[in-house]
């Protein structure tokens, strides 16, 4: 793939003159969590969430080429870097390198939904084919094997950590394992507004990594992971609705991932209505999302990965195209794994100002 990318470089550069454009972002918030007990990252309070820098590159008619730099606290990664040929028949492209599959999210807004947070939210290195058939858009790829994450790894709602398929850090022994997936949604726009019906399905296997892991934090006398070997599969299948008709929209997306013995059902809905007062473009929206999983995973007797649901209120300020604020209050519901059955109130308040460029 390295040298297709070099060879497709070269051609271009002998052939055009690249046109370049700069561009990216600046996220800060600050958050109050209403329940601090089960709270496993001190999140409160003032923060710096993501800066992102990225260099879109206009070769010629059929190859773009585009590279995202992005920093989050301490660290810093090339999130995304690829190239595209397209001009292809049937409005077809085809893409080599770092980038996010569907419903991936290179900005995490404050409305991220659980899918985006718990399924979609890494990029993988690979190679994708998009092409379009009349009202049917068709995405196909291999991709890297991006593992779940459990404890230190792993991403967190409300603060609290849950099992999230996500990009572990380097130096960890990684099978270098290969998912294929593939995506087919029905888009279709008349008087009554749009609506696109998609379906997308994941599969490959599990790595050493992620057994290793699960072996490590599930308690002994869960037969959960038993019998688990490297040839264990995994599966991710996701259906997807959004619809839109004037100031209004309402979209949501359930999934269902499979890998080895863990099963975990996510899903999402939201519906939104934006005006422009004169003043901006304001949004309001309102969700629910829902998970739940059959791992009772501890370690050191502290919650890890609960079943939750989670209702947001959110409102979005955009005064101009550089600055966007944006007001969420979430209502968490969280399962404690303890023998009285308690349910923990976990409730978020964030204020996020998104500075664009």
């Amino acid at each position: 793939m390295i040298s297709i990318s070099a060879a497709a470089l070269i051609l271009t550069f002998a052939t055009s003159a690249p046109k370049t454009t700069i561009f990216g972002d600046v996220i800060t918030s600050w958050s109050d969590y209403g329940h601090g007990q089960y709270t496993l990252v001190d999140a409160e309070g003032m923060s710096f969430d993501q800066a992102d820098l990225g260099l879109y590159t206009y070769f010629n008619s059929w190859v773009d080429g585009y590279a995202r730099l992005t920093l989050t606290g301490s660290s810093s990664s090339i999130s995304e870097a690829y190239l595209k040929m397209k001009g292809l028949p049937h409005d077809a492209s085809i893409t080599i390198g770092k980038f996010y599959k569907p419903f991936g999210s290179p900005i995490p807004l404050a409305s991220l939904s659980f899918p985006a947070i718990l399924l979609h939210s890494s990029p993988e290195y690979g190679l994708k084919l998009n092409l379009s058939l009349g009202s049917f858009d068709y995405e196909v790829g291999v991709v890297n094997g991006n593992p779940i994450v459990p404890l230190l790894y792993s991403t967190t709602i409300a603060g609290s950590y849950a099992l999230t398929t996500g990009n572990p850090p380097t130096g960890l022994e990684i099978d270098n394992n290969k998912d294929y997936y593939g995506r087919i949604a029905w888009v279709k726009g008349e008087d009554w507004g749009s609506l696109t019906l998609g379906a997308t399905y994941t599969g490959g296997r599990l790595s050493r990594f992620e057994i290793n892991g699960f072996n490590r934090f599930v308690p002994k006398n869960l037969q959960l992971f038993k019998s688990i070997d490297y040839s264990s599969p995994r599966s991710q299948l996701s259906f997807d609705l959004d619809y839109q008709h004037g100031p209004w929209r309402v979209f949501g997306e359930y999934a269902d991932a499979q890998d080895g013995r863990l099963r975990r059902k996510i899903w999402s809905t939201a519906g939104s209505y934006t005006f422009y007062p004169g003043w901006g473009e304001l949004t309001s929206t309102i969700g629910y999302d829902h998970y739940t999983n059959n791992a009772e995973v501890r370690s050191i007797n502290l919650p890890q990965s609960w079943n939750r649901n989670r209702t947001s209120f959110n409102l979005s300020w955009k005064p101009n195209e550089v600055l966007q604020w944006q007001a969420e209050y979430d209502l968490n519901r969280e399962s404690v794994l303890q023998t009285d059955g308690r349910r923990v109130k976990n409730n978020v308040v964030t204020i996020q100002t998104i500075l664009y460029f």
